[in-house]
């Protein structure tokens, strides 16, 4: 029976929120699928993300923006601490901490 989908770390644990910032977010843990795998950084859903070294890692952008809805323009992800989850066919993960920093120069 497989299992479901366990954070252990993510690397970076923080960084700088504004969309001047991208970040590169390495989640670690076990049970990703190869394919398919959803993650959730706060509200923001990145669907379909493949994992690597044997469901070991997934790699994503911190996402900066919550995508707009209809002509509501996006909105910025604020400083603040987000819960990162995984969801799989088989289930999804309990949530790691990702906190977001006011921007370098923001005086936040």
């Amino acid at each position: 029976m497989a299992r479901g989908p366990v954070i252990t770390r993510l690397e970076p644990a923080r960084g700088p929120a504004g969309v001047a910032y991208p970040l590169r977010l390495t989640i670690e843990g076990t049970g990703f699928a190869p394919e398919s795998n959803t993650v959730h950084v706060g509200p923001v859903v990145l669907p379909d993300v493949p994992s690597a070294d044997g469901g070991t890692r997934i790699v994503v952008f911190v996402p900066k923006e919550i995508p707009s809805t209809g002509e509501v323009p996006p909105a910025p992800l604020l400083p603040g601490r987000y819960e990162v989850s995984v969801t799989t066919a088989h289930g999804t993960s309990a949530p790691a901490i990702f906190t977001l920093t006011p921007e370098p120069g923001s005086g936040a």
